[in-house]
């Protein structure tokens, strides 16, 4: 004998979950669409109709490749595809852009699922929309941004660098080779210090940490180092801190200018001069 009372109860709780379903599907920041096996729109939530600036009477019943301008059938092909494998839960993501959608850039992630409605088993793919047009654009900016770094870096008479925290090289443009005979991938195996001269290594290196423990820029810091040959060469070194949004030092990042002509010269002009007042007073 079945407990009608009990049937009640159930039917109850289930619609009661099919409506919290729905006011949850309804509110959800991303855009969901289900379509049929045919690609006809059966239902959209709200965030699809914001997304779009449309309304549900243009596009419940319409095909999916209607509504998002798919003129070359590359989206629909797709769909269609992932309708036709035996295994209803694969995925795929689709970076889709059309005339319809102007120049927003849209990330279309799908997956398929078999819903059964009454007795009846029914083919249906739920569809996620989501619109990545400035993260793209930002991507784009960054790719442009770190072109022209590289172009600069690698083009630019100066050594330019960055440090951790520690002082060890996190990255070297290739001038360093130039001019201190390093490759730049040998560089990032030393500290800043691994360079400076014997004689004043600790000097410096100690001027140097200080500097590091006020997370202060210096200028001009001049510093003599040892070329990969052997031979001494005379940089002037600048440099700013890197912080992250606590303020926590993370490293360093600035530029070497090699001055050892000048140094050279400067030494020279000494040489003469103290030559010329050993002259005239003796």
């Amino acid at each position: 004998m079945v407990d009608t009372g009990q049937h009640t109860k159930i039917e109850e709780e289930l619609k009661r979950e099919k409506k919290f379903s729905q006011n949850v599907i309804a509110t959800i920041p991303a855009s969901l669409l289900v379509l049929d096996k045919d690609l006809g729109i059966k239902s959209a939530n709200r965030s699809f109709y914001i997304l779009l600036q449309t309304k549900p009477k243009k596009v419940i019943g319409s095909k999916i490749g209607d509504i998002l301008g798919d003129e070359d059938g590359k989206l629909s092909a797709e769909l269609t595809k992932l309708f036709a494998t035996e295994d209803m839960l694969e995925n795929f993501e689709l970076h889709y852009q059309s005339e319809k959608l102007g120049e927003r850039i849209f990330n279309i992630t799908a997956r398929g699922m078999i819903i059964a409605e009454e007795e009846e088993e029914e083919e249906e793919e739920l569809i996620v929309i989501e619109d990545i047009t400035e993260r793209k654009q930002a991507e784009a900016a960054l790719q442009e941004s770190n072109r022209r770094f590289r172009d600069i870096t690698e083009n630019a008479s100066e050594w330019i660098w960055e440090t951790n925290a520690d002082g060890k090289y996190t990255y070297a443009s290739p001038v360093v080779e130039k001019i201190l005979g390093y490759k730049p991938e040998e560089i990032l195996k030393k500290h800043f210090y691994d360079l400076f001269h014997p004689d004043e290594r600790e000097e410096l290196k100690k001027a140097a940490l200080e500097v590091f423990a006020k997370k202060q820029p210096f200028r001009e810091f001049v510093n003599r180092n040892i070329h990969k040959n052997g031979e001494i060469v005379w940089l002037s070194t600048s440099g700013v801190p890197i912080l992250n949004e606590e303020g926590s030092l993370l490293g360093y990042r600035g530029a070497d200018i090699d001055i050892t002509e000048r140094k050279r010269a400067e030494e020279a002009l000494e040489e003469s001069e103290e030559k010329y007042r050993t002259l005239f007073t003796e």
